[in-house]
């Protein structure tokens, strides 16, 4: 094959990703059927905390929206694990599955609304990868972004 040829082909292979990289949010959403509209976007917005909303997609395909939970959300689930009858074996894992299926206002996999079910037989990172996204969302910070965040008076 020649370089040119090469180049070709190259050029070819990287097009749709290169297509996908340069869409919207908005555009994203439009091409996946069954996604929200920007009026159901909008209402979710505005029952949002903060009135943020992120769209998070890990592979291009699947798509999660996910908004930040409240402090009384975040609340009520730790005290749905510690008054469960049968005690858990991973109540770190169970508590971020649990703000996870709160925060995901819609998803194309499982059918528009995320389970527990779908994300315990999901791939093993979703969880804590979505769980990252919720805290980002409900202003959760790390010390390290605190510090930089912060200034002595």
């Amino acid at each position: 094959m020649s370089e040119q040829e090469a180049v070709k082909t190259e050029q070819v292979q990287t097009e749709p990703v290169d297509k996908k990289a340069q869409m919207t949010p908005q555009e994203f959403l439009a091409a996946i059927p069954g996604s929200p509209t920007p009026d159901q976007i909008a209402a979710w917005k505005a029952q949002a905390p903060n009135n943020r909303l992120e769209l998070f997609s890990p592979d291009g395909k699947r798509a999660f929206i996910q908004r930040g939970l409240t402090g009384l959300e975040f609340t009520q689930i730790q005290k749905n694990l510690q008054g469960m009858a049968t005690p858990v074996a991973d109540p770190e894992l169970e508590m971020q599955i649990a703000a996870v299926v709160k925060s995901v206002v819609w998803t194309n996999v499982a059918g528009g609304r995320l389970t527990d079910t779908a994300l315990r037989t999901g791939t093993a990172g979703l969880p804590s990868t979505l769980f990252a996204k919720v805290t980002k969302l409900s202003d959760f910070m790390d010390p390290q972004q605190i510090e930089l965040l912060s200034a002595e008076l």
